[in-house]
């Protein structure tokens, strides 16, 4: 989906649910009793929860009001991820998306049993941008004031990092930028 603008929306997709139902799609084949699980990188957005909201600049926060939209695609694919890895339940404080996002039933569809998911990173960057890559980002769990980032820099993040040291971020959801 091409984003496109729109003055009382900012920021839109179509189908506003393409992440989402992407996610949905490659985790619905997956067999749950392999022995080993493919390593999966979700790429989401930083802002997405309200956790990672608090994170984000001051100033900035005036743009992620324009991108509400594709972020509450991310959104359901985050609740989707922490459903199926078994994330505890205490720590998701978004709600359920809207049902256009994520429809009712859609456990069904993953064989309607949490925490099956083992193999998994979520990679929330920063704002993206097309920058060069400089590979001096921050990157972690809990870390604030990122302004954006460069997709770049976001892909050198995920193949020289993540994939190289998966068992460092396995099973986390870390933010990326500068």
């Amino acid at each position: 989906g091409t984003p496109k603008f729109t003055l009382s929306k900012g920021f839109v997709i179509n189908p506003p649910n393409l992440c989402t139902t992407s996610l949905l799609n490659l985790l619905s084949v997956i067999p749950h009793d392999l022995p080993t699980q493919p390593k999966i990188v979700a790429v989401t957005s930083n802002g997405v929860t309200a956790d990672s909201h608090k994170s984000i600049p001051f100033l900035s926060k005036g743009f992620y009001a324009l991108i509400s939209v594709p972020h509450a695609d991310k959104l359901g694919m985050e609740k989707v991820i922490h459903w199926s890895a078994g994330w505890s339940k205490d720590s998701w404080k978004d709600g359920d998306p809207d049902a256009h996002i994520l429809p009712q039933g859609w456990e069904s569809r993953l064989g309607g049993r949490a925490g099956w998911l083992k193999s998994i990173v979520v990679v929330r960057p920063a704002i993206l941008t097309d920058g060069g890559e400089a590979a001096k980002y921050k990157a972690g769990e809990d870390v604030s004031g990122l302004w954006t980032v460069s997709r770049r820099d976001a892909a050198h993040f995920i193949s020289n990092d993540v994939l190289r040291n998966w068992s460092k971020w396995e099973g986390n959801a870390v933010s990326v930028g500068y």
